[in-house]
């Protein structure tokens, strides 16, 4: 039989099981390079629902309430409040306490602030029973030491919906509370310009 001569950078010069496994190789990096970029967005959810915050006193009473957005980036978001409390801590990023502290009896109803996807609904150990909702314009929320959780990680909820019950869970909790935090594109943004005088 002849042979006619053939192209070095043919795909026919390369024995068939060295070009599936070219393939394989190619799908696997594939789906490693998706996966990694999953596990790299659960451990910012993670990181944001566990970070610490060290006891402070009680400040000046205020509650969450429907507010202008704080920056230009916001203003087309609106936070509805997720409940009312006492501020008993306030947003301090030099302590790492990256939100507020808001005074509330055990299974005071949390609800989420605006439409979003639950990212994260699980028992951390210093934030206890933690829920993380991402929304629309980067922001995410960040409920944390409740007594029971009502959502479910991947789970759509509208603004309104309750997601959890406050309470008194994690290791660095002081009292009944819930801890909020507010992050936009992976920064945490005070929620004091969200808070009204009560």
């Amino acid at each position: 039989m002849l042979a006619l001569p053939r192209s070095a950078s043919s795909s026919a010069d390369v024995p068939r099981g060295t070009l599936q496994a070219r393939r394989a190789r190619r799908v696997a990096a594939a789906l490693l390079a998706g996966a990694l970029g999953i596990v790299a967005l659960l451990a910012v959810a993670v990181y944001q629902a566990t970070s610490w915050s060290p006891p402070s006193s009680a400040l000046p009473v205020a509650t969450v309430s429907p507010a202008v957005p704080p920056s230009d980036s916001l203003t087309s978001a609106a936070l509805l409040p997720p409940l009312t409390g006492f501020v008993s801590r306030e947003f301090d990023p030099t302590i790492n306490h990256w939100g507020v502290d808001l005074a509330v009896p055990e299974n005071t109803a949390v609800t989420a602030p605006a439409d979003g996807v639950v990212v994260l609904a699980d028992e951390t150990v210093t934030g206890g029973k933690t829920v993380v909702l991402q929304h629309a314009y980067g922001l995410t929320t960040v409920f944390k030491h409740n007594k029971r959780l009502l959502v479910r990680t991947g789970e759509r909820v509208r603004a309104g919906t309750i997601v959890a019950l406050s309470g008194n869970t994690g290791e660095w909790t002081t009292g009944p509370h819930l801890h909020y935090e507010v992050w936009q594109d992976g920064e945490p943004v005070d929620p004091k310009p969200f808070l009204a005088p009560w």
